[in-house]
């Protein structure tokens, strides 16, 4: 039987875990009448299924459990997937609040290293729930985008065309898809600020080194409660 860490790393298992985290989300999206409230990265998403007619919840419902049901079914047949057991699907919501405890800190730690400046952030009264909903839209859709996307691309290859070990496609591979995550963040250049911008590349670097040896499951929920502490912690 393969282990927990082997069962809870692959993309089959993955796309399972965190869809009750997506279906909340859009759900009280919905129940709060925050329409409005959508994160850069979800909007890329959105937007690219809108051009094909897919604009309902229903609709990007199906759409997501095919893709979902293609994935299993092809990680079966490679035997690469088994239904893992009961306890490793607490386990990963465990592990993923561990992450998001310490991320925060190994990461201000290292720009506080680099450039002695502090990040803050106000999210009071009734803006409060939507923050939260933009944290865990953040972890759900930017991970897509920027980690099983986008740094899933470069190791695809650097697999095919640089013949060294795969620790350092996944260090290189997560620098190079941190930098693009970080100035992604950012409508106009002139809006870059140095102490935010080198704690989104620690950032982006640390969820994709979660993403290359942990999978996506677990980097989504370390990102959205990451993101649901900090803001909790703001007010």
């Amino acid at each position: 039987m393969k282990s927990y860490f082997e069962q809870t790393r692959s993309l089959a298992f993955s796309l399972i875990a965190i869809a009750p985290l997506v279906f909340i989300y859009e759900l009280l999206i919905i129940q709060v009448g925050a329409g409005n409230v959508r994160n850069a990265a979800e909007k890329l998403i959105k937007d690219a299924f809108a051009q094909t007619g897919l604009v309902f919840l229903w609709q990007l419902a199906l759409v997501y459990a095919a893709l979902t049901l293609i994935v299993v079914f092809i990680s079966i047949r490679k035997r690469q997937f088994q239904f893992p057991r009961p306890a490793y699907w607490g386990g990963i919501i465990i592990e993923s609040l561990f992450y998001a405890t310490f991320f925060g800190l190994c990461a201000r730690y290292i720009t506080q290293f680099l450039l002695a400046l502090q990040l803050s952030a106000d999210a009071t009264g009734s803006e409060l729930l939507h923050e939260i909903l933009l944290g865990i839209a953040a972890g759900i859709y930017e991970e897509i985008v920027f980690r099983l996307i986008l740094l899933g691309s470069i190791l695809l290859i650097f697999r095919k065309v640089w013949l060294t070990r795969p620790f350092f496609h996944a260090v290189t591979a997560s620098a190079i898809s941190a930098a693009i995550f970080a100035i992604f963040h950012y409508p106009a250049f002139v809006a870059v600020t140095w102490d935010s911008f080198i704690f989104r590349l620690v950032a982006g670097w640390l969820l994709g080194m979660i993403f290359v040896y942990r999978g996506l499951a677990v980097t989504v929920y370390t990102h959205a409660f990451y993101d649901i502490l900090y803001i909790l912690n703001a007010v």
